[in-house]
């Protein structure tokens, strides 16, 4: 998946932030809701856990990623948030509603929702 420059024609995303979900099991899960989903994403993650739970996110996350490489991206730590709301394609953003990131979505003109 490309985004900046790219020759695809992006008519919707959705761009998430949810840090605040550090479990491997909730991450299947939203991992599993966008997958059958078929909406384009790109999801930023926050490692913060122990090394075994990184590892094993790691894994789910790798999994994820390679079912939806044609439609998603999954960005691991920090991401340019401002920018990626600003973009035109990006119809909601998923959001934990940290007071930055609400914000950023409201100046923005994004959908926001929790």
């Amino acid at each position: 998946m490309c985004w900046s420059g790219s020759t695809v024609a992006w008519t919707s995303l959705c761009f998430m932030r949810l840090f605040w979900w550090s479990s491997v099991a909730a991450e299947t899960i939203v991992g599993a809701g966008l997958e059958r989903s078929g909406v384009r994403f790109f999801w930023t993650v926050k490692m913060i856990m122990s090394r075994q739970e990184a590892d094993d996110r790691e894994v789910i996350l790798k999994e994820i990623e390679d079912r939806v490489a044609e439609r998603g991206l999954i960005i691991r730590g920090w991401a340019p948030q401002v920018p990626i709301l600003n973009h035109g394609a990006v119809g909601g953003f998923l959001t934990h509603c940290g007071w930055n990131s609400v914000l950023e979505g409201i100046t923005t003109g994004v959908l926001l929702l929790s």
